[in-house]
Formats: C-alpha cells, structure tokens, sequence
C-alpha cells in the first residue's frame, strides 16, 4: 500500500509545480485532490478520501478563527440536504442490510465537504479553478504516462500494476474472455477503482485547455495539459471516456465559436476546415494509415457487447425486472443489486441503481434536481456576459454533462467531480449565496 502514496504524493508535487508562479487561493487545492477515489484512511470499512480531510481541516481553520457561519447556495445547497436526509430514511427502511446506508452517509460527507469548500470562495475563483484543473492535468498525466512506460519496459515498480480491481496500482490488468479467447491488457484507472471513472481527472483540464487554445491562441502551457489529458483517457481503454471525451472536445469548440469574438470565429472556422481535410485524407489514404485506424479500432473490439451475458443491457433489464418485481415505489436499497442479479453484479449506471436503490418516486425526484441544476448552469453559460466567468461556466457545464453521461456505465453516486462540478456551477452565481 505504501508504494501508491508515493505516487500519490508525485501527482500532488507535480501538479503543484505545474502551477508555476500562478498563485491560486488555498482552497482550490481540493481539484488537486479530487482524483484520489480509491485511497484513503480507512474507518469502519469507509474510506476517508484525500480532499474529505483537506475540507475537515478547512472546516476547523473556519471554527478556530471564529467563523461559525457556512455559505450556502440558496435554492440549491437546503433542498438537496433534505433529499439525502430522505434517501437516508427510505433506505433505513426499504432494505434488510444496514449497507444500504452507506450511500447516503457519503453523500452526506460529500455534501458537508463542497459546502464548506465553497463557503471559503472568493474574488479569484474563476481563475483559481481552471488553473488548478490545468495543473491536475499536467502532474497527474506525466505520473501515469511514467508509470505506464516503466510497466512496459517491464520494471517492477511498487503501486503501479494491478492484477486485482481491490489491488493497489493505478494501472489494472483487465482480463475477459472473448469468444473463447483470455484476453489480457493494462487499463490505465489512475488512483480510482474503475477505468471508466478517470474521465474526471482529465476531461475538466481537456475542456479548459481547449477553450484557452481557441479563444486566447496559441499556450504551451495549455496545449502540453491537453496532449497529456488525452493520452491518459486513451490509455484508459474505457469506451465510454474514450467517448465522453470526444464529445466534450467537441462541445468546447462550438462553447469557443459561440462566445468568440468574430476574430475567434474565423479561426475556429479555418482550423475545423483542416480537421475535415485531414479526415478525408485518412478516408482515402494509404494502407499503412487505415492499418493504424483499424489497430486503434481493434483495442476496443474484444470486449463485451452490451447484450453479452455481462453486457450493460443484459444487466440493466435484469435490475429493471427485479425492481419491478421486489419494490418499484421505495426501491430495494441502495448497492443491494448485487445480491440479487444472477450474476452477481450491481447495476453498473449510477442513475438506474439511483432509481433501483430508493424507487421510482425518490429516485426520479433526485435525478431531476441533479438535471436541472445542470440546465440552470446551461443557461448561465448562455446567458452570462461578464469575460471572466465565461471559460469556467462553460467548462464545468460541459465537464459536467459528460461527467453525468459517462456515469450510465459505471456505478458511483458519490462521483466528487460531479458534486463538486455541480457546486461550483451553481456557486458562480454570486447573488444566490446565503450564510446559515
């Protein structure tokens, strides 16, 4: 376990020297921390993650120098506290195991940690975020990039492969059999349990970097954290980060065209000309570029389909027929899917083990106030004519969007990037802030 904490601590290094001279206010070191989902100080089968003690120690710096007031975000942080405290009572009840209650206890910590994390927001935020994202970016990739090369010169380093998912290393050996073939391959998963739930770490960088390269020119800076970015989410060898990341590069060059001057119109409209030339160009070229294409496509092949025996669909209408049949209105409890499946396996979408977990009511209701904080950001993004909050409004809504598309394969309903992400988004609207 050792050996993982030292590139841990690497990462936090790095990404702190990717700062440079930039000065970003203490706070806003939580985005720095925010990747370490799998690791912590272990309580009672809980794992007290990096940022969660980071924000206690906030919370007591606040209670030492006096302050017993919190901000919060009116409209927003009041009624999504009641919802958790409802889940929490429907699941004492609608389930035979107490570890239906750890969901919403996290939740919970979630809650109380972004609370007091955006409680200390000031002036600088808006530059203090997408800086510290660009850092995260840049420390985390160069310690996964290093890592996977030591992997593949064969050196054994301590803390860097997995043969198991509870193992730790950040890079995991994923084996599946493919049509009666044991197909093995290292899976870059960073310092969380799943490939599928790195997108975070990478894609909020990606979509700021993007946006700067776009609107501002040309930025070594930007450009080094973007190149690194995508090859941490291709390493992943996640479909759905693979895809989600697309997407949002995609979405953050029509964020670029919509909100640019007509200057960075014009040169949105000549670089997308040379994207579709170069992509012609590859259509019809030479053998060795469509044996590369076909190579790329071929990483993702041996996998499982989505009506395979463990495919997502097979899953899905299988969690679907149990919570019809056991308790559609208050559900079964949240993470007790797997006690039911015939395989033995949770829902894998955190939205439909949401809907499963606490019912259909409870489940829609939560799910809808998540949507529509995320349009209500959407419209901010439009809508918003003050420069300096432009570039961060529009890369937590597109890293959000993704984030949550990205969250129908995998199960994870305390995701930081998305709570954190959804508080920032709504934080940004100054006017709404209320002390308690």
């Amino acid at each position: 376990m050792m050996g993982i904490w030292f590139w841990i601590v690497l990462a936090w290094l790095l990404s702190a020297l990717a700062l440079g001279k930039r000065h970003i206010s203490m706070e806003h070191f939580v985005w720095i921390l925010l990747p370490i989902d799998m690791y912590g100080i272990q309580v009672a089968g809980i794992t007290i993650k990096p940022y969660m003690v980071f924000c206690g120690w906030l919370f007591l710096r606040m209670f030492l120098n006096g302050q017993t007031k919190i901000k919060a975000i009116r409209g927003w942080t009041l009624p999504a506290i009641g919802i958790i405290v409802i889940l929490f009572i429907v699941n004492m009840f609608n389930s035979s195991s107490l570890y239906s209650l750890s969901a919403p206890c996290m939740l919970m910590v979630v809650w109380f940690c972004m609370t007091i994390y955006t409680s200390f927001w000031g002036e600088t935020a808006q530059d203090d975020i997408p800086e510290a994202m660009i850092a995260t970016g840049i420390g985390y990739g160069f310690v996964f990039l290093i890592g996977f090369l030591l992997l593949t010169l064969g050196i054994p380093i301590s803390g860097v492969g997995a043969s198991e998912r509870t193992e730790p290393g950040f890079i995991l050996q994923f084996s599946n059999m493919f049509q009666g073939v044991l197909i093995q391959k290292w899976r870059l998963r960073g310092f969380t349990i799943d490939p599928n739930t790195m997108l975070g770490t990478f894609v909020f960088s990606g979509i700021v970097c993007l946006i700067r390269i776009l609107m501002e020119g040309n930025s070594k800076r930007e450009w080094l954290c973007l190149m690194l970015s995508m090859a941490c989410i291709f390493l992943s060898n996640s479909r759905t980060g693979l895809m989600c990341f697309a997407l949002a590069l995609v979405m953050s060059v029509f964020a670029a065209y919509w909100k640019g001057s007509p200057q960075i119109r014009k040169r949105i409209e000549v670089i997308t000309l040379i994207v579709i030339f170069v992509m012609i160009a590859v259509m019809v070229g030479t053998d060795w570029i469509r044996n590369l294409i076909s190579s790329f496509l071929g990483l993702y092949a041996n996998r499982s389909g989505l009506n395979d025996e463990y495919g997502r669909f097979t899953i899905w209408k299988e969690a679907v027929g149990i919570l019809m049949e056991k308790n559609p209105f208050f559900g079964i409890g949240m993470g007790q899917m797997q006690f039911y499946t015939s395989v033995n396996r949770a829902c894998h979408n955190t939205w439909l083990e949401c809907l499963c977990g606490n019912g259909i009511i409870l489940g829609s209701i939560f799910i809808l106030f998540l949507l529509f904080t995320l349009i209500k950001g959407g419209i901010k993004a439009k809508y918003n004519t003050c420069s300096r909050y432009n570039q961060l409004l529009w890369s937590l809504t597109i890293g959000i969007t993704v984030v949550v598309i990205s969250l129908i394969s995998v199960d994870n309903i305390t995701y930081s990037y998305l709570w954190f992400g959804l508080s920032a988004l709504m934080m940004i609207d100054t006017a709404s802030i209320k002390e308690m």
